[in-house]
């Protein structure tokens, strides 16, 4: 929980945790806390990871919040109040931008050299990357977009409009259908994950704008097949930093079997 969420906000989704179980005040939702342990036992001996308690979460940081404003109301100790939010609030802040995409690509380096004792993320030295993997893997996909606009120039004018781009991935697909519009970019198909539902129809697949496979995957189902582009990200994961970009026509396969083919080979 405390590299899911983060460092800062542990001591009071823990004082929750303690209020639930022990707190008179907070007794009616003493069932809550209690359901609490046997629900993480089950998750951890399973899964061996909490994640899939966060959303019990707000209730925890809500709890502690009460325990808290219990603590301090008397006393004089109202200043603790304060002690506590900024303790919370200062570093979530300061943690934002390594948690969501929030600055250009060329200054989060920087910036997670600097804020990476505050931001707290355990889970990105396995990555050996210079951002917390969690970011990492919402980066990459401006530049796969424009990597796929870049190609979709280099075709005749006369074949544009009967292009689509088709994504190796479901998440590259939904990147393209979503960033399209701005870069001029066709309709995105995948075979992968619901998307391969929606390929239903797709009509002719000749021209097609490939993103992430390989040209020695793609000369079995076209052939006619050439690089238009590479999108680049040194901050993304591996499998993200170089993709590659094709502009595939005559294909050998009609366009159902064509999805089929390309759908195995994975996201």
């Amino acid at each position: 929980m405390v590299a899911a969420t983060h460092v800062a906000t542990a001591p009071l989704w823990l004082a929750g945790v303690l209020g639930l179980v022990l707190a008179p005040r907070l007794a009616p939702g003493r069932v809550l806390g209690l359901a609490l342990f046997p629900l993480l036992g089950v998750f951890v001996w399973q899964v061996w990871e909490p994640r899939p308690l966060l959303p019990v979460f707000p209730l925890l940081v809500a709890a502690g919040a009460v325990v808290v404003a219990s603590l301090t109301r008397l006393g004089g100790r109202r200043w603790l109040r304060v002690a506590v939010c900024s303790a919370v609030v200062v570093p979530l802040v300061a943690a934002a931008p390594l948690r969501r995409p929030l600055l250009e690509p060329s200054a989060v380096r920087g910036y997670a050299a600097v804020m990476a004792p505050l931001a707290s993320w355990p889970q990105a030295a396995a990555t050996e990357l210079p951002v917390p993997a969690a970011l990492s893997r919402m980066l990459g996909w401006r530049e796969q977009a424009k990597a796929a606009r870049r190609a979709f120039e280099l075709l005749p004018r006369t074949e544009r409009e009967r292009a689509v781009v088709w994504a190796r991935s479901r998440y590259q697909a939904a990147a393209m259908d979503r960033l399209g519009e701005r870069y001029g970019l066709p309709r995105a198909l995948s075979g992968d994950g619901d998307y391969r539902r929606w390929s239903d129809g797709a009509g002719d697949a000749d021209p097609v704008v490939t993103i992430g496979f390989t040209t020695a995957e793609l000369q079995p189902w076209f052939r006619s097949v050439r690089e238009g582009a590479v999108a680049n990200c040194d901050l993304c994961v591996p499998e993200r930093q170089r993709v590659s970009v094709h502009l595939c026509g005559d294909a050998r396969l009609p366009t159902d079997k064509l999805r089929d083919e390309m759908a195995r080979a994975g996201p």
